[in-house]
Order: structure tokens, then sequence, then C-alpha cells
């Protein structure tokens, strides 16, 4: 009998997923069915990489979950994902995003401000409104 067909392990009554790991371990799926948890960020940003957690695991305890969260697949997983979602974060709110960076830069610049200064200003309005952000 190959490895893929085996039954998976006996589970005793106190190895059993909990709903609020998700709390603390937001990127943590079980699935129901195959009695496994995954890492939803290692399995997205890193398909052609294999750890326990992207091809699941029938360790439900939370040291499991705690030791994932320290190798460095994991670690790079989720740096990739905050990443995407600053970027998704910039491209639902362009105009949020603009408006604040510019609040930022008068706030800071008020009393040095010339007018090559306002240059780079205006192209970035100038491509706001031509992408129809204005």
């Amino acid at each position: 009998m190959t490895e893929e067909h085996l039954p998976p392990p006996a589970i005793s009554s106190t190895l059993e997923f909990k709903d609020k790991w998700k709390n603390i371990f937001p990127w943590v799926r079980f699935d129901n069915v195959l009695g496994k948890m995954f890492c939803s960020y290692c399995i997205i940003n890193f398909l052609t990489r294999s750890n326990n957690m992207i091809i699941g695991t029938y360790n439900l305890q939370k040291c499991t979950l705690r030791e994932h969260s320290k190798i460095t697949d994991h670690k790079l997983a989720l740096e990739h994902h905050e990443k995407q979602n600053n970027i998704a974060k910039c491209e639902r709110e362009p105009m949020n995003f603009a408006k604040r960076s510019l609040d930022q830069f008068f706030k800071t610049n008020r009393e040095k401000l010339q007018f090559f200064d306002l240059v780079p200003l205006f192209k970035n309005c100038y491509w706001l409104a031509k992408e129809n952000y204005l």
C-alpha cells in the first residue's frame, strides 16, 4: 500500500483543531474532510516549496502552529502576503493614499516649499487625473 493510500493516523480525542487558533494564527486553515491543518500564506505564495503546512499536517497542536510561524518559508510567505495587501490597499484607495501623502508633505515642508518642489506634485496629480482617480 502506498503512502497516499494509507488512512490518516489515529487521532486521539485530545488532538483536535480549535477554531480559536484562527484568531492567533490568521493563516491557518483546517480541512474537515482530510483532518489536516494547512498554512494559506505558504500555499498561495510558495507553491514550489514544500513544508508540512503546505501538504497539510495531522499534528493538530498549537505548538505546531507556533513552530511553523518561526520557519523561514513561512516568514517569507508572510512578508510577501503583507506586501500584496499593501499594494492592494493602495490600488483600492489611491485617492486616500495620494491625499495623505500630499497632506504629510505639506505639513512637514510648508516653510521650505518652493516652486520646483511643486512640479513632482503636479505630475502626480496629472497622473491621478489621467488614470481617472480624481
